[in-house]
């Protein structure tokens, strides 16, 4: 046999037959906790009265920025700009008025619970309000709000109905729909 290699000499090779642990490889570094206030316990519930009057200017900022930028379209020549800024104030006179929306429900549904304390401290078992009454309290505004605004109410009623059986239509199985459609 030839001259023996030394130690030193070998190739270092990793052997099959050993089971590889990865994490062996590179140290786990431990990353922060992060805490989200929606989950943490630790940041008590949401008070949606004392936000609302702590940041209630917030929403005067939202009503000016959005007279700016109607301004800002009025003025503006250049159509693609034009088209972006109509797009822009929609979205924010949209987003105003689900937020009006949503606070008058919810001052609503605050008035019954106000009117059921009172019930049980006179000893009458109380009433405690499903999704579907909170429902019922949205169409109610909804129905004073086409009175404020003045529009026909009628027509609007008959307008969502038309809307609503036009989503069934589309859930109805293709042959139950001919057929409901050659009655009709």
């Amino acid at each position: 046999m030839g001259k023996k290699l030394k130690k030193s000499q070998k190739p270092y090779v990793v052997s099959s037959k050993q089971p590889f642990n990865p994490l062996e490889m590179h140290k786990q570094v431990k990353l922060p906790r992060r805490n989200d206030p929606r989950f943490d316990p630790l940041c008590g519930k949401l008070n949606e009265d004392l936000f609302n009057k702590s940041y209630g200017f917030i929403d005067e900022l939202k009503k000016k920025e959005l007279e700016d930028l109607e301004n800002e379209e009025k003025e503006t020549e250049d159509q693609e700009q034009r088209r972006f800024l109509r797009n822009e104030v929609n979205r924010r006179r949209q987003q105003i008025e689900s937020k009006e929306k949503k606070d008058r429900v919810r001052v609503k549904v605050q008035k019954f619970r106000r009117k059921q304390r009172d019930l049980v401290r006179q000893g009458v078992k109380p009433y405690y309000l499903k999704r579907s009454d909170i429902s019922k309290l949205e169409v109610e505004d909804r129905i004073e709000q086409l009175k404020d605004k003045g529009q026909p109410l009628k027509k609007s009623i008959a307008k969502r109905r038309k809307h609503l059986d036009s989503k069934q239509r589309v859930k109805m199985p293709r042959e139950r729909r001919q057929i409901n459609d050659g009655n009709d």
